[in-house]
């Protein structure tokens, strides 16, 4: 049955046309707004936004110079280098969560987006269902208490955890079942991390390469993982703060943007630098959790189509966090795309069918094989050709890839202590 769109839908699908087309060129156009619930579904029109038709970076980060928006601000503490954009404030009155692409408009064609009244994030409404790029997602308003703009990831905490010195605790974030905060700061390092709850996700694929096969359950406990791949300036500034203890060489990849990920570092390199601001390198399966959410999606957005606001080809290294739509429901950016990323696991191709084998249909906090076998490889993840999250390969760690980067994640100690209700604060 064709479904007609109301007449509104239809102007703005012409309006945008129009600008990509660059015919509204100097003037203003008129972008829908909309809240998106769990599971899809109609989009629920709201007041629209005027947007002018000029590209831009997300949370105010231009796309060539990475500077930080002056309509966000944070509270942070003076020896840590403001090297990021903020992720912890609340969106001005002139924002909302999402803009809409029209149902004319194919997923992958870049469109353009408003620089002061802009949406900070992307919502491709296809007429097909089973496309669907946004289900994860909750708009502002519309989430649970303690979910507003952090995405769609269950939280099947049993247990308390502790958040341990060294952290700081973002409070306009909320907090989740267990108690604690969704956002937090390094204090060392200032990245902003993601809290990625308690519970069991798919991992792995039956229809991607063989070594991502079989797809088997995983129960991992509570973490926090980057937002954003580590800097090329946030590297420097470790290695400018350890130089009197020891020399840590350049990277191997000279940055374009000190805001791009800092690449071509071995992973005894890039594991340092978590030891140092006080975290560890993520497990493969704590880097594919946090990219695909608790239910399983393909791409950090979802099972449909990408939508990028601008060209964007695998490999292709911008400034982290340009891409708002590769974005995970935990809320971490270019998971998809930017660097591919190390991981501490050792890498075999077929580990994935060993662990089923030894650990049944869902293993427990899997920290991969016991040693190399002789290959001395390690697990790299992300920047697929395809963006999926599933994929994994595997690199000498002694190697300098000038295209694999890294993120760090803080694991957590349980505190034994039954989880208490929404809404409680954690230590």
């Amino acid at each position: 049955m064709t479904k007609i769109l109301p007449r509104s839908t239809w102007l703005v699908a012409l309006g945008v046309c129009l600008a990509l087309a660059g015919c509204t060129k100097e003037k203003k156009i008129e972008v829908q707004q909309i809240k998106i619930g769990a599971g899809g579904g109609e989009p629920v029109v709201s007041a629209p936004a005027a947007t002018p038709a000029v590209a831009a970076a997300p949370n105010g980060l231009a796309s060539d110079s990475g500077k930080k928006s002056s309509t966000t601000s944070r509270k942070k503490k003076k020896d840590v280098p403001d090297l990021e954009p903020s992720d912890d404030g609340e969106l001005p009155p002139s924002h909302s969560r999402f803009g809409v692409l029209p149902e004319s408009s194919p997923g992958g064609v870049p469109f353009e987006v408003g620089v002061t009244t802009d949406a900070d994030r992307f919502a491709f409404v296809p007429g097909d269902p089973q496309h669907d790029s946004t289900k994860f997602a909750y708009s502002r308003g519309s989430a649970p208490g303690g979910m507003e703009g952090v995405g769609l990831i269950r939280d099947d905490s049993r247990t308390q955890y502790e958040l341990p010195e060294g952290f700081t605790a973002i409070a306009s974030a909320g907090n989740s079942v267990s108690g604690l905060p969704w956002r937090i700061r390094c204090d060392t390092d200032g990245a902003v991390m993601a809290l990625v709850p308690e519970g069991i996700f798919v991992q792995g694929s039956n229809s991607a390469d063989e070594n991502a096969a079989p797809e088997h359950g995983v129960l991992l406990d509570a973490y926090y993982i980057d937002m954003r791949e580590v800097t090329a300036a946030r590297y420097d500034t470790y290695r400018e703060a350890v130089s009197e203890k020891r020399r840590v060489p350049k990277p191997a990849r000279s940055p374009r943007d000190p805001q791009e990920p800092v690449m071509g570092v071995t992973w005894a390199e890039a594991h340092a630098f978590a030891l140092w601001a006080g975290k560890e390198l993520p497990t493969e399966a704590q880097w594919e959790k946090a990219a695909r959410g608790t239910d399983g999606f393909k791409f950090p957005w979802g099972n449909g189509t990408f939508v990028w606001d601008r060209p964007r080809e695998p490999g292709q290294i911008d400034v982290v966090g340009s891409f708002r739509g590769d974005f995970s429901p935990c809320g971490a950016y270019d998971m998809a795309g930017n660097a591919r990323e190390w991981c501490t696991d050792w890498y075999s191709e077929k580990y994935y069918e060993q662990l089923v084998a030894d650990a049944g249909s869902t293993a427990r906090n899997p920290t991969g094989p016991k040693n190399s076998a002789g290959t001395n490889k390690r697990v790299v993840k992300g920047g697929d050709p395809n963006w999926l999250v599933c994929a994994r390969d595997g690199i000498v760690q002694s190697e300098h890839p000038t295209d694999v980067g890294f993120r760090c994640v803080l694991k957590l100690k349980p505190s034994g202590a039954p989880a208490g209700g929404k809404g409680k604060k954690g230590k």
